[in-house]
């Protein structure tokens, strides 16, 4: 045990040996060399992901709706948001550099939490752990080795480490992995529905050379996903296994990292793969650096400095040492609670359980965004306004979750009344969702008045629709008809929809669409269709729906109804003849087509076409230049924030206030 784990059973048999295992003298070169990586890995995200080359359209608009984890909390003016970011990137710097460790790791964490519970639309998984990665640098003593504060301070140079250091970073990288896998327990993910087609991405070519692409979906992305989540945190414990993983844990990451728009998630989690090894393994590497990096990066053996205690005996044991050991425990507590802590937090439970953001359920669920109409209704007059539901936001999270959606009702009616005098308002929202491959439905009741609708963190939702589990056998029979439709014509679509008894679709189809036709696959519908009267489908029976022109359809009896809509999209047909056959005169052809959708169209097709011919090498400059972009725009903001500051003039930012809120 002693020389798999690197303890043994006489270092756990007592909470005195408990302390004393938990503070261990440690070499600190390992948790030096990770400390150096997180902070560079922070300084290139702040411009990316954080938001810092984009804050003037995410913070500068004061009409844009927000939502935030408390209601009362509200973004700073746009100059100030700027210091907030210029704060965050100084501390991400230091941190790397280890320069006034402690307060650079302050002056990180905290815009980082503020910026983070300012917009939940932009939460997920890898963002709360960088959070939480700041936090476990905060307390440990990360400084020790590779630090700017080592070359000044000789006691804490090259000075050992408690070992809890060690044990509550690796744990927490941990637990990113076991709960992630223990999260694609779900039947959808377990039965290949979470992530549908990623087989066609090049990183699994080499695979199609031995499975079908449905298999690599299910074989490889999900139970591949499944196991290795699950188990590549023990793996990477132990020395026998730990180069094997390293294998499997890396590709992984290197795949996710073409595949995902994930920022530096996947090289945040290869920097902190080592931390795992033995803690002096950065030594030998170093032993062969240039001098002027080895009075920074020593190769001789740590020796002890400030280190609090050495060895722990029954007399010296100090309410200190104690509350490192309730620390820890505390810590991992609530990081396994939190996940499973829907039971509690009922209110954030829509049609996935758990908070969303910090559950680690990474890739479970995957959405489908088919519809969404917010409707106003003058509680005087009964009229009715349709509002753009992009008016006040650029997030379309909002329509997943609950909680968002009574922000959402709440700041429109306010907006309402400030910019159009508009009040005694009633908001009603229909969003259609599909869920990992199921039937389009409604997530949300939408004959509730949502300003009126009841919310609370701790109370069930009663207007949020049930996702129709019952029909999740239709999945392969709706897979099916969607490859056999492919493989008429790519631009033959297909829409399918499950709707409860008691409600209505009102639906439009395009004139650009042709041989409109709507199929009743399961249940009855009723469909009304203005001139033409009330029709009546039976389950498998068709309809031909006409174009430019509304009709509505209606489940009848006492269960939900499935259906499903095909047409063909003549205007794409007709522009990807158009690009095909005429080069030349592309633009003059079909003159019905309005010019700015072809040319949006052609301008799209030649992007593709010319990213398609990139090199390996080009692809990576386009990138770099593009980072490099994002840089300069930043640096010259955080500059005009300052001025704006210190001279008074406000920066001039984007405004949704003279935009039209009505379609």
């Amino acid at each position: 045990m002693e020389k798999t784990l690197g303890f043994g059973w006489s270092d756990i048999s007592s909470f005195n040996a408990i302390l004393r295992l938990l503070h261990r003298p440690t070499d600190p070169a390992s948790l030096g060399v990770t400390r150096f990586l997180f902070g560079l890995m922070m300084i290139m995200d702040i411009p990316n992901e954080r938001g810092l080359a984009n804050a003037d359209i995410m913070w500068g608009d004061p009409w844009k709706c927000r939502f935030p984890l408390f209601n009362i909390l509200r973004p700073l003016p746009l100059e100030w948001m700027y210091v907030i970011y210029f704060i965050m990137l100084i501390g991400a710097i230091g941190i790397m550099l280890g320069v006034f460790y402690r307060l650079s790791c302050v002056c990180f964490i905290l815009p980082y939490w503020y910026l983070f519970v300012l917009e939940k639309s932009r939460w997920n998984n890898h963002s709360y752990l960088y959070g939480l990665l700041g936090m476990i640098f905060l307390v440990c003593d990360g400084h020790r080795y590779c630090s700017v504060d080592g070359l000044f301070k000789r006691k804490i140079k090259n000075s050992q480490v408690p070992l809890w250091n060690y044990i509550l970073l690796r744990g927490q990288i941990f637990l990113v992995y076991f709960i992630a896998g223990l999260k694609k327990t779900d039947k959808d993910w377990v039965g290949g529905y979470s992530m549908k087609y990623l087989s066609a991405h090049w990183v699994f070519d080499i695979f199609k050379f031995i499975l079908e692409k449905e298999q690599i979906d299910y074989f490889i992305v999900h139970w591949g996903g499944f196991l290795l989540d699950l188990t590549i945190g023990f793996f990477l414990f132990l020395d026998s296994s730990r180069p094997v993983a390293f294998i499997f844990c890396g590709a992984f990451h290197l795949m996710n990292s073409r595949m995902f728009s994930i920022g530096m998630f996947p090289y945040v989690m290869l920097a902190t793969m080592p931390i795992f090894c033995s803690p002096d393994w950065p030594r030998p590497f170093i032993s062969s650096s240039p001098a002027f990096l080895k009075c920074c990066l020593p190769v001789n053996e740590p020796h002890s400095g400030i280190l609090i205690v050495h060895t722990i005996t029954e007399s010296s044991v100090s309410v200190w040492h104690k509350a490192v050991v309730v620390g820890l425990c505390g810590y991992f507590a609530v990081q396994a609670f939190l996940p499973y802590s829907h039971w509690l937090t009922k209110g954030y439970n829509t049609w996935t359980q758990g908070l969303y953001g910090y559950s680690w359920d990474m890739m479970v669920h995957n959405w489908k965004h088919l519809h969404t109409k917010v409707t106003v209704v003058e509680s005087r007059t009964g009229q009715e306004l349709y509002l753009d539901s992009e008016a006040w936001t650029h997030s379309w999270r909002w329509t997943h979750h609950a909680d968002m959606v009574k922000q959402f009702a709440s700041c429109v009616a306010n907006r309402l009344e400030s910019q159009y005098n508009i009040t005694n308002i009633e908001i009603y929202v229909d969003v259609w969702l599909s869920l990992n491959g199921r039937f389009s439905q409604r997530v949300y009741d939408p004959t509730v008045n949502i300003l009126e609708a009841d919310w609370s963190p701790f109370r069930e939702i009663t207007w949020v629709l049930p996702v129709l589990t019952e029909l999740s056998d239709w999945r392969a029979v709706l897979r099916d008809v969607e490859n056999s439709l492919e493989k008429e014509s790519q631009h033959v679509d297909v829409v399918f929809l499950a709707d409860f008894p008691g409600l209505s679709l009102l639906n439009f189809i395009e004139k650009d669409l042709s041989n409109a036709t709507l199929k009743a696959l399961k249940g009855i519908i009723e469909v009304i269709i203005p001139q033409e009267g009330v029709i009546i489908l039976q389950e498998g029976s068709s309809l031909q729906i006409p174009t430019g022109k509304y009709h509505q359809v209606s489940p009848l009896k006492h269960s939900p109804a499935c259906y499903m809509y095909t047409f063909v999209n003549q205007t794409e047909q007709k522009l990807e003849s158009a690009w095909i056959e005429n080069k030349e005169n592309r633009t003059k052809l079909y003159p019905k087509i309005p010019n700015r959708r072809k040319d949006i169209y052609f301008q799209l097709k030649e992007q593709e076409e010319s990213q398609n011919k990139l090199t390996v090498f080009e692809n990576y400059q386009e990138v770099f230049l593009h980072k490099i972009n994002l840089w300069y725009k930043s640096l010259i903001m955080i500059v005009k924030a300052l001025q704006s500051i210190i001279t008074g003039i406000p920066l001039i930012v984007p405004s949704s206030k003279q935009t039209s809120a009505f379609s």
